[in-house]
């Protein structure tokens, strides 16, 4: 793309006709009539389609042959009409489009008709020379932006604007890009860029297309519209807070544009605003081509004076009613559009056919009691091994805790070969087998959260009085918690370590989640209110792409990242604590969770151990608890040892050999003797420790674990040990 505001197309000419009174029944906000002579234009506006190529009903997305049919009558009752975007057209998106660098969306929004795009945050993923080169080489369309500019310089970057003419009125559009998209997108891409003020940088385009001047260098405009990659953080929000950034940009170039088409935070809204007594429409289509936004303008030829402005939303999508009509398209789909998305989707099926690595056993979602549904209550090894493959995806950025939300996980990984793909074999994982697991594209976004906040988003688990009563998040490997299933809501949670310490909660964490939770998807609410949020531009699909070819063969992990443990003589929600106690007493504790959803060979015994020594056991019920993440519950009951050493010892929660295993100290008192002390150990003290086994140090972790007091160890998987408040856990 060249830096010139004149580049290809960038002054266009519609319909060379004298328009008057145009009806649009029943699709427009056109008046029942307008003045006598004036010039109808219709601008139409889509933003944040990313690539939703394919029609999909049931979320509300009419897909691009459908908007083509919609535009095409649009434009046939006025040809005075336009499309234009609001920015992310492409990227962030789904298979068919992304595994074929979005060349498919493309020539898509060619077909369509779309005449010109502000640029978003997702054009520049892949940086500015490709947006530069390959993005605009394809594009019929122009990709302008008036707040971006060549660093070190006051030159824009791209063309700041494009024009239009309808029956000798000239329609401008302004460009522009969220300030905030040096935290979007990969410094390296743009680094040769510096993203200017909105306000600032809009105000003087608009300024020099209205003063007068047009010299063939300088234009004039007679109606302004601002696309802007920027948005309104809901749809009720007052759209003129200046306490707000898009307050502040709708009320700073109010006074020089006549309509703002907006996108970035995918909220649906129309509004008309007024400001210094100036009244415009601000509106915003939500996102996935769910619904095209309509300003209608009527302006004198001659005084280019505007008669009228207003804005609407239209919607593509009839949703389904309650126990009547399915959700249906109101529009058809265009053949010629709906032959490209075919094509699309057949050209991914064949990309989607190579080989991305492979697995050691199959890799599955939660299931209910029927052993056929998804239980999204569950714990999944497939839920877990995507956490980890996020947080190893955004580990130059530092990232320590990842959450994947289990209605994102659309099937499992099999093990076996598919027998429709004469190529694959057993344990062979293919693209589109990745793809189908998390078909929705969603970028990774990473954030900051304190341990108070991570205790929050953990208990928002549990949403009582909901269809889905408990939603179980994927959880990194470095991540465990313990939780009283018994306990009110809001108080389940009683530990939670990283990596063996205990999470404090002022403590800060790094996370990443795909896009839908970080905004809070899912009542995870939690997740749209930690600090520095920044969308690193990576696809959530690509990530676990790469993650299993970098570590194939990829295992699944049948450990437990989270187990129910309460000691039934406690109130619910108590954290386990043995504390200092005497020989010969009892004790029963009720857990839960001891068991992983769709573990083979799962063990039947908890064992519960005293320095090591059994001492009792109980059977494990393998019943599958529907909606909840119960399955593998044990009560036991135990009464420690009558002759007891005073002095430090453990009890222990066993189940398998390499399995779970949660380890309690305690301190014995009333027994007999003291401790016995081996003489060539230091005495116990600030800063003592021992050494840790040959199997912890071969983890590369310190190769000390200090001897402190009371606390939980937690094993979970080979082993995990876990000491509360001032001790570490480890993994083998």
């Amino acid at each position: 793309m060249q830096s010139s505001f004149f580049r290809r197309g960038s002054v266009r000419v519609a319909a060379l006709v004298v328009s008057t009174t145009v009806a649009l029944v029943g699709f427009g906000a056109l008046p029942a009539s307008a003045a006598p002579g004036d010039v109808v234009i219709d601008v139409y506006t889509m933003n944040d389609f990313h690539g939703h190529l394919e029609q999909n009903l049931g979320s509300g997305e009419a897909g691009a042959a459908s908007i083509a049919t919609a535009f095409d009558t649009f434009k046939t009752a006025n040809p005075n009409s336009t499309l234009v975007s609001a920015g992310d057209n492409i990227s962030g998106s789904p298979f068919i489009s992304q595994a074929q660098q979005d060349e498919p969306t493309i020539d898509a929004l060619n077909q369509i008709g779309l005449s010109v795009s502000a640029i978003g945050n997702h054009e520049l993923d892949h940086g500015r020379a490709d947006l530069e080169g390959r993005v605009s080489d394809l594009a019929d369309f122009d990709l302008i932006s008036a707040n971006l500019f060549n660093k070190g310089t006051t030159d824009h970057a791209f063309a700041p604007y494009d024009i239009q003419t309808f029956d000798g009125v000239k329609v401008g559009f302004i460009g522009a890009v969220t300030e905030d998209l040096p935290s979007l997108v990969s410094p390296t891409g743009i680094d040769t860029l510096a993203v200017g003020g909105i306000v600032d940088s809009v105000n003087a385009v608009a300024q020099e297309l209205t003063d007068g001047i047009d010299d063939g260098t300088n234009a004039e405009a007679d109606v302004l519209v601002l696309l802007i990659h920027e948005g309104a953080a809901s749809p009720t929000a007052n759209m003129t807070d200046v306490g707000t950034v898009f307050g502040k940009i709708v009320t700073g170039t109010a006074p020089y544009v006549d309509a703002i088409a907006s996108g970035h935070t995918h909220n649906l809204y129309s509004q008309t605003v007024t400001v210094g007594g100036k009244s415009l429409p601000v509106l915003q289509t939500g996102s996935y081509g769910s619904n095209l936004g309509h300003f209608n303008f009527q302006v004198n030829p001659t005084t280019k004076e505007i008669s009228s402005a207003t804005g609407e939303t239209i919607r593509l999508v009839t949703p389904a009613v309650p126990g009547g009509a399915p959700a249906s398209a109101v529009y058809a789909q265009d053949p010629e559009v709906a032959a490209l998305v075919a094509t699309a989707k057949a050209e991914s099926s064949i990309i989607g056919r190579v080989s991305i690595g492979t697995i050691t056993a199959s890799f599955t979602r939660a299931l209910q009691s029927d052993g056929t549904t998804e239980n999204r209550g569950g714990e999944s090894d497939l839920g877990n091994e995507v956490a980890d493959g996020q947080l190893w995806a955004t580990r130059d950025l530092g990232t320590q805790l990842a959450f994947m939300n289990p209605g994102g996980l659309r099937t499992n990984i099999d093990f076996a070969a598919n027998a429709s793909n004469p190529e694959d074999s057993d344990g062979n994982v293919t693209y589109e087998e990745a793809a189908t697991v998390q078909p929705f594209a969603n970028t990774l976004i990473t954030q900051t959260i304190t341990g108070a906040q991570v205790k929050t988003v953990l208990e928002q688990q549990w949403q009582t009085g909901q269809t889905r009563p408990f939603l179980k998040l994927g959880i990194n490997s470095d991540l465990a918690y313990t939780y009283d299933a018994a306990a009110a809501d809001g108080s389940h949670v009683t530990e939670i370590f990283y990596k063996g310490a205990p999470i404090a909660a002022e403590d800060t964490y790094k996370i990443v989640t795909n896009s839908f939770l970080a905004g809070g998807g899912d009542g995870f609410l939690e997740l749209a209110n930690g600090q520095g949020k920044s969308d690193t531009g990576r696809v959530d699909l690509d990530a676990f792409v790469n993650y299993i070819g970098e570590n194939k063969p990829l295992a699944p992990d049948y450990s437990t990242r989270s187990v129910g443990i309460a000691n039934l003589a406690d109130p619910a929600g108590t954290p386990v604590d043995f504390g200092t106690t005497e020989p010969g007493t009892s004790y029963e504790f009720a857990l839960s969770s001891l068991l992983l959803s769709g573990i083979p060979n799962p063990d039947t015994e908890l064992n519960v151990l005293f320095d090591g020594e059994q001492i009792a056991s109980a059977a494990i019920d393998p019943t599958v608890v529907d909606k909840y993440d119960e399955q593998g519950r044990a009560t036991v009951a135990f009464t420690l040892p009558a002759s007891l050493r005073n002095g430090d010892h453990t009890v222990s929660f066993k189940v398998g050999e390499a399995g779970l295993r949660i380890t309690f100290p305690l301190v014995i008192t009333g027994g007999f003797g003291d401790p016995i002390v081996d003489p060539t150990t230091p005495a116990v003290g600030a800063g003592t420790t021992t050494p840790v086994s040959p199997a912890l140090a071969a983890t590369g972790l310190d190769a000390t674990v200090p001897l402190l007091g009371a606390g939980l160890l937690l094993a979970l998987g080979a082993l995990l040990v876990v000491r509360r408040r001032r001790g570490a856990l480890t993994r083998p």
